[in-house]
């Protein structure tokens, strides 16, 4: 593992409070009908413009660019008063992780010059090699484009890329891209949406990272003994057996027959990028 693909909002920096402050605000500004917290929610992580259309699908796009033209001049204002902070055991863990030579970069649907000015004022900045807004790219999450593009940043393989997100567009976005992804559960999403999004590793607390080594190792453990198990059922069902006559026979076409239990088939099954550590 080489590089680590982070989200903002929820992830690193405690935002949620300002985001439906500024977004009650605004609707009501605007005169559009209120929401509650958690439909505001699920429009975190998401392009602003999208988010409000998310809410309000008639929106022309004159109606759209002013909600976000109007919710980002209230949200300027607000966080002079309500100033986002980072969650617990972020700045440090991130120290650990450059420390130990992880490459850290930072995704999100937030404006590139909202987000290094947060990370600057957070303190954080240092540790950040990459920072990558919705201006950056053409496509946001969950589109992988994001990590595509960071990845070929630093000829770095998505096999040895982890995102970190909250949301499930920022677990989408890094499965879509081959990475390896990590739900964090203390931002806007339910553990339940990260699961059912299909999160690899899904933690509590953003300082488990630091043994992120371990975590992606107990994993490899764990796959490889299904894996084993597997192969148990097999040969004891006596199937194999039955395969290898057939292959024999020429009756299992090459791109689909399973082989027989040997060392060479052991090897084959345990082989490839996805069972790696770096």
């Amino acid at each position: 593992m080489k590089l680590i693909i982070f989200d903002f909002d929820g992830t690193l920096g405690d935002t949620r409070a300002n985001i439906l402050l500024t977004m009650r605000m605004t609707l009501r500004k605007l005169g559009l009908p209120e929401k509650d917290d958690e439909t505001i929610a699920a429009t975190i992580g998401i392009p602003l413009g999208e988010g409000f259309l998310q809410m309000f699908p008639d929106l022309s796009a004159d109606e759209e660019n002013l909600c976000v033209k109007t919710y980002r001049s209230i949200f300027e204002e607000n966080k002079k008063d309500l100033v986002p902070a980072l969650f617990p055991h972020v700045k440090e863990t991130l120290a650990a992780l450059k420390g130990l030579g992880y490459i850290l970069t930072v995704a999100s649907s937030r404006s590139s010059a909202s987000l290094n000015e947060f990370l600057r004022n957070m303190g954080i900045a240092d540790y950040i090699s990459l920072v990558l807004g919705a201006d950056n790219v053409v496509n946001a999450k969950p589109h992988p484009e994001p990590v595509l593009r960071t990845l070929k940043e630093f000829g770095i393989d998505a096999s040895d890329a982890i995102v970190v997100g909250d949301m499930p567009v920022d677990i989408l976005m890094g499965k879509a891209a081959g990475a390896t992804t990590c739900a964090v559960t203390y931002g806007n999403a339910s553990r339940e949406a990260l699961e059912e999004a299909g999160a690899d590793i899904i933690i509590d607390d953003f300082s488990k990272l630091k043994a992120i080594r371990v975590i992606m190792m107990e994993r490899v453990f764990d796959r490889v003994q299904a894996d084993l198990n597997q192969l148990k059922e097999y040969q004891e069902s006596g199937q194999w057996l039955e395969d290898f006559e057939a292959d024999e026979r020429g009756e299992i076409p090459q791109d689909i027959k399973r082989g027989i239990l040997s060392e060479d088939a052991l090897y084959n099954l345990l082989e490839g990028p996805h069972y790696l550590i770096s």
